[in-house]
């Protein structure tokens, strides 16, 4: 192994330690931080009913465009046979 192999850590690749690096990293920003991630979409929600409100904007449902049904919207394109599993 060259030099890339010396910049690793190897304390957080096992289970247990990525766990752990995981919980580190999440607990970085402060409050603040985390209540302006939380904002940021709050942000553009509020700007699409703005919008709505004055005329604006309307979505694809209320254009009567194509929609896609919730039920169908994960389904695979190609369909899976469990049975045939090898």
């Amino acid at each position: 192994m060259g030099q890339a192999g010396q910049d690793v850590d190897w304390s957080v690749t096992a289970r247990e330690g990525s766990r752990g690096a995981q919980l580190r990293r999440a607990l970085e920003p402060t409050l603040r931080e985390r209540l302006e991630t939380v904002e940021g979409p709050k942000d553009v929600a509020r700007g699409f009913q703005e919008l709505r409100a004055r005329g604006e904007f309307e979505s694809a449902a209320e254009r009567g465009g194509a929609r896609q049904t919730t039920s169908r919207a994960h389904e695979p394109s190609v369909p899976y046979d469990a049975d045939k599993r090898k």
